[in-house]
């Protein structure tokens, strides 16, 4: 995967999305390379320590996908959440009324 920062708060919006987008094409291609070594280990072309370590490579690498989709995942999410602000209406049958105001987009 291409070079990563820690530090989403200073992606814009579109940045985001792309790193998003560009993480779920790496999870494919890591996918991708646990189907071909299931495959060389069961027609018997590799010997099991290098299926071992291969193996255990690519558990890092679905381990740091990981961390790093749930990292934009809440990058994402708490820019929603900024950028919408919310009206909240007087108590209405014992519970509180929220109500997503509309966007101005002019």
């Amino acid at each position: 995967m291409a070079a990563w920062s820690e530090d989403t708060s200073l992606f814009t919006a579109s940045e985001v999305v792309l790193s998003q987008y560009e993480n779920r094409a790496w999870r494919k291609e890591l996918q991708r390379k646990v189907n071909v070594l299931m495959d060389t280990k069961l027609a018997k072309q590799i010997s099991p320590e290098t299926y071992i370590t291969k193996n255990k490579l690519l558990k890092q690498d679905f381990a740091e996908c990981d961390r790093r989709s749930r990292i934009l995942g809440n990058e994402a999410l708490s820019r929603r959440r900024r950028s919408k602000p919310r009206l909240v209406l007087p108590i209405r049958g014992g519970r509180r009324v929220w109500h997503q105001l509309p966007m101005d987009f002019s």
